[in-house]
């Protein structure tokens, strides 16, 4: 994308047509992040829809919310519109970018490209030498992130949490499961 915008005409932040959707003709948790208007190299006017989603699991209706987000601009100003996806969760397989469906012939299909902040850790050096905003704001996350996982052990022992590892959750799954095969449970 970044290749297609002519940054030298600046951009506008396009709020008040955002707020149209996210409090009117989408509900629920349906609200994208920043709506920007800029102009592409080829002259044409484009809005870009950047929706951060901070969440760390999957979540089975995330791409259908980025079709809701796509068309919105073109159903209500008829404008086309550049959809990109920032996931800031830690599931490295997690990479929801399609959505669509088919019935009867009639076909549609949203593609959308996703920023997976987690794939920045083995560029920490580019982010360090990075003059970039987006690079410092990559770094706080994840030294965030880098942190709690750190210190959540500690915090359980001063909580008296019990930490039960995957290993044991599994162990305990099978024998709830043998208990209810030979109905002890």
């Amino acid at each position: 994308m970044d290749a297609a915008v002519d940054w030298a005409k600046g951009y506008q932040f396009l709020d008040k047509e955002l707020q149209s959707v996210s409090y009117g003709a989408v509900v629920d948790r349906r609200s994208a992040d920043k709506l920007v208007k800029v102009w592409l190299k080829n002259g044409e006017e484009a809005w870009v829809l950047a929706h951060i989603e901070a969440q760390g699991q999957e979540e089975e209706n995330f791409a259908q919310r980025m079709f809701i987000y796509h068309y919105w601009p073109y159903e209500r100003y008829e404008r086309q519109a550049i959809s990109m996806a920032i996931l800031t969760d830690e599931q490295p397989e997690w990479r929801p970018h399609t959505f669509g469906y088919e019935l009867c012939g009639c076909r549609i299909e949203l593609r959308f490209p996703i920023i997976k902040l987690l794939d920045y850790r083995q560029d920490w050096d580019w982010l360090e030498s990075s003059e970039s905003l987006f690079a410092t704001v990559v770094m706080i996350h994840l030294k965030a992130e880098e942190r709690f996982w750190q210190e959540l052990p500690q915090y359980e022992r001063s909580k008296k949490i019990p930490y039960i590892t995957i290993i044991e959750c599994v162990d305990i799954r099978k024998d709830i499961e043998q208990g209810i095969e030979q109905g002890i449970i």
